[in-house]
């Protein structure tokens, strides 16, 4: 059973396989405006370390996201977006046995907060 367990291709294993995986996400809609969160997350999972039989515990992860729309009566559907993803700059876990890094990039995302805009037309 490899379910809550990481060992890193590179060190033979199989890479991250959280035993629980899972996303929630809330949609909002009033008129021209939208509004979405999401919620992700990633269980705990064992790890052996290099070079050692120790195995310690890289720690559970949950992001959030979040984001607000406006459709314009202009040109009929044109769309601003306004988003956050990774609201509360969560870092990944440590994952001492991930191969040339310090986190499973396969199971986690690499990066911060991200703020972003989008602009976007329906034809």
């Amino acid at each position: 059973d490899l379910a809550g367990t990481f060992v890193d291709e590179a060190s033979e294993g199989l890479g991250g396989i959280p035993e629980w995986k899972g996303q929630l996400g809330l949609r909002w809609k009033r008129e021209r405006w939208l509004a979405s969160y999401d919620i992700h997350h990633v269980s705990a999972l064992d790890e052996t370390v290099p070079g050692t039989t120790e195995t310690r515990e890289i720690d559970s992860w949950t992001v959030h996201d979040m984001q607000v729309s406006y459709v314009f009566d202009v040109l009929s559907g044109l769309r601003l977006t306004l988003g956050v993803d990774n609201l509360f700059d969560q870092a990944a876990p440590l994952a001492a046995s991930a191969f040339n890094d310090n986190i499973d990039a396969r199971t986690h995302e690499l990066k911060g907060r991200f703020w972003y805009t989008r602009i976007s037309q329906r034809f």
